[in-house]
């Protein structure tokens, strides 16, 4: 027992002494701990800025790398801005391209107008042609006019109407005369537009619209649908031209369009004629399609052709043409070709 209890004093002196060496480094720390712990704290400075440096420089960049990326993008927008979007070719068809064509060969002008509507005399009797009328109406009901709207177009001859005044003197004058005419109980009137000058076809022109359901046009006094109608003046070869139609309406202003002086423009007057050619293709010429044709009308041995004019009373006779108005186209072969076909002929 006194061994043990000796070993287990030897034991506790031991720990005493290792704690009291303990005691002692922390109470005297030695040099070297010192300069170490001394280095450890004049480096966190270093440490600190460099963390901060690293912060800058990358908030740095961020926002560099922003100001390109934006930068671009402004640019693709300022390229997408100017540059032209391609152009798309789209064929305009022309509408009234199949329309009927109303030639007027005396006042030298032409309209066309579409295969539902009808064109004829308007306000004038007698025996006048409707191919030299100097009024005429293009509408959908003949019959009824005044139940539909429709154009009119009407001519004053000054050189007939020697009374006339000023192109300007008698637009007024007209558009006076529609004033008083209108204010009348028994028609509805209301003054859309007042009288101006204008251009029409490159031709100074007078225009005004009314709001009517009767038009006091120069040659008579017309009933017509309730709308609003414009008036047209103009001038052209010593004749004033008055065209009355329907305002803002697609139909009429399209019929408007298709209207031109048929001096102002060379037209060929056989555009739709039938081109005859020769057998042997030597020469051709153009003939009008109601001329009817008879080959080897000056016999066998001239090439001809005979033309001639049948009218509806008239017909053909035993093959051949009788009556109407003819002409004959003869090509008599040269004297020597005639007698080496012959000789030919016989040889064979």
């Amino acid at each position: 027992m006194e061994e043990i209890n000796q070993n287990l004093d030897q034991i506790n002196r031991t720990q005493s002494i290792d704690n009291q060496i303990q005691e002692t480094d922390i109470q005297n720390p030695s040099k070297e701990k010192i300069i170490l712990q001394q280095k450890s704290k004049s480096k966190l400075p270093i440490l600190i800025i460099l963390a901060i440096l690293l912060i800058v420089l990358f908030f740095v960049k961020f926002w560099l790398d922003y100001q390109r990326k934006k930068s671009e993008e402004l640019k693709i927008q300022t390229t997408i801005q100017t540059t032209p979007a391609p152009e798309t070719k789209t064929e305009k068809t022309d509408e009234t391209t199949d329309w009927q064509i109303y030639n007027n060969t005396k006042y030298k002008y032409q309209v066309k107008y579409p295969k539902k509507l009808s064109i004829a005399i308007n306000c004038l009797q007698g025996e006048e042609p409707l191919e030299t009328s100097p009024s005429i109406i293009i509408t959908e009901n003949i019959n009824d006019p005044a139940s539909i709207s429709s154009v009119f177009i009407q001519i004053l001859n000054k050189n007939i109407l020697t009374s006339l005044k000023s192109l300007e003197s008698e637009a007024n004058l007209n558009f006076e005369n529609n004033l008083n005419q209108n204010k009348s109980p028994n028609n509805s009137f209301e003054l859309v537009d007042n009288i101006r000058e204008s251009v029409f076809k490159e031709i100074k022109s007078y225009e005004f619209v009314i709001q009517t359901n009767s038009l006091a046009t120069p040659y008579c006094l017309s009933s017509v649908e309730l709308n609003n109608y414009k008036a047209i003046w103009l001038e052209n070869n010593n004749y004033y031209y008055i065209i009355y139609l329907p305002s803002k309406d697609n139909l009429f202003d399209q019929i408007l369009s298709t209207f031109k002086f048929i001096d102002q423009e060379q037209t060929d007057e056989t555009t739709n004629w039938e081109t005859f050619t020769s057998p042997y293709g030597d020469y051709t010429f153009k003939h009008p399609t109601d001329l009817q044709s008879d080959n080897g009308a000056a016999g066998t041995d001239q090439e001809s052709i005979r033309f001639t004019y049948v009218e509806e009373s008239q017909t053909r006779k035993q093959g051949m043409l009788s009556d109407g108005y003819a002409f004959v186209v003869t090509k008599i072969k040269p004297y020597n070709s005639a007698i080496n076909q012959a000789q030919r002929e016989r040889s064979i």
